[in-house]
């Protein structure tokens, strides 16, 4: 299942097991939940490609928790946290200046 949090400084998303289940925590303060997340949210011919995106982060989310080994499992921490995450905030910005929004495009047409 997918759940949400708000970490300024966080990951694009956290998982954890909450009894078996794993469940995904999609960070609404990172800006894949602006640029990515949040849009599939607002349309109804968003949702399937929303039940995907869930797919996949469950995906990683479940590989990452069920692994045995301890460094695996770090590794895995540290290219969620300290590489992913960063990249993706990074190239989500530099898209987000290439594709304003709507409302943005107006304004400058105005």
């Amino acid at each position: 299942r997918v759940d949400y949090l708000d970490d300024e400084n966080g990951p694009f998303y956290s998982p954890v097991w909450e009894g078996a289940a794993v469940v995904v925590r999609v960070n609404r303060k990172h800006p894949f939940f602006d640029g990515v997340y949040g849009t599939l949210l607002q349309t109804e011919s968003g949702a399937q490609a929303k039940e995907a995106v869930d797919l996949l982060l469950i995906t990683l989310g479940r590989e990452e928790l069920r692994t045995k080994n301890s460094e695996t499992r770090e590794f895995y921490r540290a290219q969620r946290v300290e590489r992913w995450s960063p990249f993706l905030a990074s190239g989500l910005r530099t898209l987000a200046r290439e594709f304003p929004a709507p409302e943005a495009e107006d304004e400058v047409a105005a």
